[in-house]
């Protein structure tokens, strides 16, 4: 393997960054060969694995850019506008219903996703620098 291709080196990037994806899937199916996949999850359960686990980059988002006194004087109106418009956007959303909220913010968390995904391939393409046409054809994909 080339190691220039990696971001650290491949087995931090494997342990990392593309096991933890793997094991989890691995996990469920396990659980639910084993019938011991609960049909209610607790509010424990669910705290556990969003708040400490999923959202756990949003930490590092913070510290990246509100707590980074370089970012932070660079970007401020943005960091402070951004946040207060999703909120009143979520609120008239709302406004229009409990389902239209959730339907738009799962569509919204699928393209999040998707976008993340594409962060991990810039970093990627940073470190070997493919033909352009590689990047604007996974770029189109993500969008």
């Amino acid at each position: 393997m080339n190691s220039r291709a990696w971001i650290f080196k491949p087995s931090i990037d494997l342990a990392f960054i593309i096991l933890p994806g793997i094991v989890s899937v691995l996990f469920l199916f396990i659980l639910k060969k084993w019938n011991m996949l609960p049909s209610k999850i607790s509010p424990w359960t669910w705290f556990c694995t969003v708040l400490l686990i999923d959202v756990a980059h949003v930490y590092s988002t913070l510290f990246r850019s509100y707590f980074n006194e370089e970012e932070w004087k660079k970007k401020r109106t943005l960091l402070i506008t951004v946040p207060i418009v999703c909120f009143l956007f979520s609120v008239l959303l709302y406004s229009y219903g409990v389902i239209w909220f959730w339907r738009i913010m799962s569509y919204v968390a699928v393209f999040h996703f998707i976008r993340q995904q594409f962060g991990f391939l810039a970093l990627y393409r940073k470190k070997v620098r493919p033909p352009k046409f590689h990047f604007y054809s996974i770029k189109s994909q993500s969008i």
